[in-house]
C-alpha cells in the first residue's frame, strides 16, 4: 500500500506542474499578442511611409521611423521570449518525467480502486432492485385479497428517502441510536430471498464515485493508461483517454428512484380517495331512513365520486412515461377503472323500485349470501321495504353496507346481472301502483243510505263514480293477471288475484243489492196497501211479508256496519240472502202478473195501460188524488 505522505506530495506535486504549465500557457498568450500587435504596428508604419511625398525632407522621415519603433522594454522582452520559453519547457518536462513513475503507480491504484468499487456499486445495484418499492402487480393483489394503502404508500416514500439517502444500505439512524433497515412494502422481486443490504448507500457511493474521478482527473488529466506498458509507463499523459468508473448504473438508480417518487407521490391522493370510497356505504341515506341510523359509515357521494375518479384518471395520465413501466401504475389504473365502474352500479342499486325481493335475486344473481343486501332490520338499501317480504337476512349473514364488499364481489364484472335486476325493479313500479291506485280508490268509495218514502226503510244509493271505477280497475286487474311481471314473482299474482277477486264480490253485491231493492220497491207498495190483492193472493202475501220483513233487516243491518264497498262486499252470506229474497219477490211478482190479468179481462182499457203503470194503479186505488197525478 502507497505512503498517505508520498500519495499526497505526488498530488501536490501534480496540481503545482499544473499551476505552471497554466502560467506557461499564459505567458505564450501573452507573447503571441504582443508579437501579433508588434507586427500590426510595424505593418502600419511601413504603409505610411510607403505612401508619403517624395518632396519630404530626409529628417521627416527619420523622425517617423523613430516614433513608429516598439518601446524598448518591449522589444527586450522580445528579444529574450524565445529562451525564457525554452527555459521553461524545459522544466516542465523534466519535470513531467520526475513524476511519471508516481503518476503510472497512482493510476494503478486509482485502477484497483475503481474497479472494487465497481464491483460494489454492482452489488448494490442488485440489492437495490430487489427491494426498490415498485409497488405490487393486480394479480398478486387480487390473490392477497389487499390492497395498496396508504400506510404502504407513506413506507414506500420512507423507503424512497432511505434508499437516496446515506447511511448502510439505506438505513437511517433513529433517534436513541437504533437502526431501521429498509424493507419496502411491495417489491418486485418479493418471492426471492432477502439480499444483505451494501455497506454504503447511494449517496455514498455517488460521492466515492465523483471523488475518484476528480483524482482521476488531477492525476491523469482526463485519461488514465489503458495498462501498464512501457511506453504509457514513462508517459501516462500520452496514453489513450478511457473511464476508470462507470456511473450509469448509479445514476441509473437516482433515475429511478426520481420517477418511482413521482409515481408513489402521485399514489398518495388517489389511494386516500380510494380508501374514503371504499369505506363509504353504498346506500342512499336519504332513501333510506334506517340506513342513515344504522350506518356507522357515511354514504358515497357519487357526484364527488365521479369527479375524483375523473380527477385521478387526469392524475395518472399526467405521470411521465417512465411511471408506467413499474407494476403500481397499472395496479393503481385498474383499480381505478374498478371504481369507475362500480358507481353507475351503486347509481342503479340506489334506484327508490329496489324491494326485499330484489335484494335477494340480486344476492343470488352476484353470487352473494342471501340476504346479504338487507339491512340488520330487514330492509332493503335502496327503496321502501316490502312488507310481504318472507326472507329476511339471519344474524350469521354478512351485510353487504360498504363500497369495498361491493368491490370485494367483483361487482363491475358481474354489471349485466346489476342492470338486469334493477331494470325489473324499474318495471315492476308500474304493476305496484296500479295496485295502490286501485287500493286507494276503493278506500274510499262508500255505500250511501237515503229513507224510501213512508216505509221507515233506508234504501242503497251506490255513488255515481262507482260504476266507472268498477269497470276500469277491473280492465287493469285483468291486463296485469296476463303481464309476465306478475306472474314473475309470489307477490304480484296474490295481489292481483286479491283484488279481482274484491271487484268480483262488489260487482256480485251490487247486482244482487240493486235488482232485490229495485223489486222490493215496485212490490211493497202494491201487497202493503191492496186488501184486495192480499185477499186474492194470500199465499204471495204471505211470502212477500217474509221476504220483506228479511230485506228490511238487511238494510238495519247494512246502516249498522262500515259503509264501505269492500267492507259491505266482504259481510259473509249477504249475496246469497239477496238473491233468495230476489227469488222469493220475483214469485210474487209472477202472481201478481196473473191477478193483473184477471183486472185487464174485468177492464179492457187496462190492455193500454203498462204493467208497471197498472201496478201503481192498482196499488193507489184508495188514493184518488194519487192515482189522478
Amino acid at each position: 500500500m502507497a505512503d498517505p505522505r508520498s500519495v499526497a506530495a505526488l498530488y501536490a506535486a501534480t496540481k503545482t506542474a499544473k499551476e505552471v504549465a497554466e502560467r506557461n500557457a499564459a505567458v505564450q498568450e501573452s507573447l503571441a499578442a504582443a508579437s501579433a500587435a508588434a507586427a500590426l504596428l510595424l505593418a502600419s508604419s511601413n504603409s505610411s511611409s510607403s505612401s508619403s511625398s517624395s518632396s519630404s525632407s530626409s529628417s521627416a522621415q527619420q523622425q517617423q521611423q523613430q516614433q513608429s519603433r516598439l518601446p524598448e522594454a518591449l522589444e527586450a522582452a522580445l528579444a529574450a521570449a524565445p529562451a525564457a520559453w525554452a527555459s521553461l519547457t524545459e522544466t516542465a518536462a523534466s519535470r513531467e518525467r520526475e513524476l511519471a513513475p508516481a503518476r503510472a503507480a497512482e493510476a494503478e491504484r486509482l485502477r484497483a480502486e475503481a474497479a472494487a468499487l465497481a464491483a460494489e456499486a454492482s452489488r448494490f445495484v442488485s440489492w437495490f432492485d430487489a427491494v426498490v418499492p415498485v409497488g405490487e402487480e393486480e394479480e398478486k393483489e387480487k390473490e392477497k385479497g389487499k390492497h395498496c394503502s396508504s400506510a404502504d404508500v407513506a413506507e414506500a416514500l420512507a423507503a424512497l428517502e432511505r434508499l437516496g439517502g446515506g447511511g448502510k444500505g439505506g438505513k437511517v439512524e433513529e433517534e436513541g441510536g437504533g437502526e431501521e433497515e429498509n424493507k419496502p412494502p411491495s417489491s418486485s422481486s418479493s418471492s426471492t430471498p432477502a439480499l444483505a443490504p451494501p455497506p454504503r448507500g447511494l449517496s455514498e457511493l455517488e460521492a466515492a464515485a465523483a471523488d475518484l474521478c476528480g483524482r482521476q482527473a488531477l492525476i491523469c488529466g482526463v485519461a488514465v493508461p489503458e495498462a501498464s506498458s512501457s511506453s504509457t509507463a514513462a508517459n501516462p499523459a500520452t496514453a489513450t483517454p478511457t473511464t476508470l468508473f462507470d456511473a450509469s448504473p448509479l445514476a441509473a438508480c437516482r433515475s429511478t428512484l426520481g420517477v418511482l417518487r413521482t409515481l408513489w407521490e402521485c399514489s398518495r391522493g388517489v389511494v386516500a380517495s380510494f380508501e374514503a370510497w371504499e369505506k363509504s356505504s353504498w346506500r342512499s341515506n336519504s332513501s333510506s331512513p334506517a340506513s342513515a341510523s344504522s350506518s356507522a359509515s357515511p354514504s358515497l357521494d357519487l357526484v364527488a365520486a365521479s369527479e375524483g375518479t375523473r380527477a385521478a384518471a387526469r392524475a395518472l395520465a399526467a405521470l411521465p412515461k417512465g411511471c408506467k413501466k413499474f407494476p403500481l401504475f397499472p395496479a393503481l389504473e385498474a383499480r381505478l377503472k374498478q371504481f369507475q365502474d362500480v358507481i353507475p352500479l351503486v347509481e342503479e342499486m340506489r334506484h327508490l323500485s329496489m324491494r326485499d325481493r330484489h335484494w335477494h335475486q340480486l344476492a343470488s344473481s352476484v353470487g352473494a349470501p342471501p340476504g346479504s343486501f338487507l339491512q340488520e332490520n330487514g330492509s332493503g338499501g335502496g327503496g321502501v321495504s316490502s312488507s310481504s317480504s318472507t326472507c329476511s337476512s339471519s344474524s350469521t349473514t354478512t351485510t353487504i353496507t360498504s363500497v369495498s364488499d361491493l368491490l370485494a364481489l367483483d361487482l363491475p364484472s358481474k354489471a349485466p346481472a346489476v342492470s338486469a335486476v334493477v331494470e325489473r325493479a324499474r318495471r315492476e313500479v308500474g304493476v305496484e301502483k296500479a295496485l295502490q291506485r286501485i287500493a286507494t280508490t276503493w278506500s274510499s268509495l262508500s255505500l250511501t243510505f237515503a229513507p224510501f218514502g213512508s216505509t221507515g226503510v233506508a234504501a242503497m244509493a251506490p255513488p255515481p263514480p262507482l260504476a266507472d271505477a268498477l269497470e276500469g280497475d277491473a280492465l287493469t286487474l285483468q291486463s296485469l293477471a296476463s303481464s309476465r311481471l306478475t306472474a314473475s314473482g309470489p307477490e304480484f299474482p296474490r295481489a292481483v288475484s286479491l283484488w279481482s277477486g274484491r271487484l268480483a264480490a262488489v260487482d256480485s253485491l251490487l247486482a244482487a243489492w240493486t235488482a232485490t231493492q229495485r223489486k222490493w220497491q215496485a212490490l211493497q207498495a202494491i201487497f202493503a196497501g191492496s186488501d184486495d190483492l192480499r185477499s186474492r193472493l194470500p199465499n204471495e202475501s204471505r211470502q212477500f211479508d217474509a221476504a220483506d220483513a228479511d230485506f228490511r233487516a238487511l238494510m238495519r243491518e247494512a246502516l249498522s256496519q262500515s259503509p264501505l264497498v269492500i267492507d259491505a262486499a266482504a259481510v259473509a252470506g249477504r249475496v246469497p240472502r239477496l238473491e233468495r229474497q230476489l227469488e222469493e219477490l220475483e214469485g210474487c211478482e209472477k202472481a201478481l202478473r196473473g191477478y193483473l190479468e184477471s183486472k185487464r179481462v174485468a177492464f179492457p182499457r187496462f190492455y193500454f195501460v203498462s204493467p208497471a203503470d197498472l201496478l201503481d194503479l192498482l196499488a193507489r186505488g184508495a188514493d184518488a188524488h194519487a192515482v189522478e197525478r
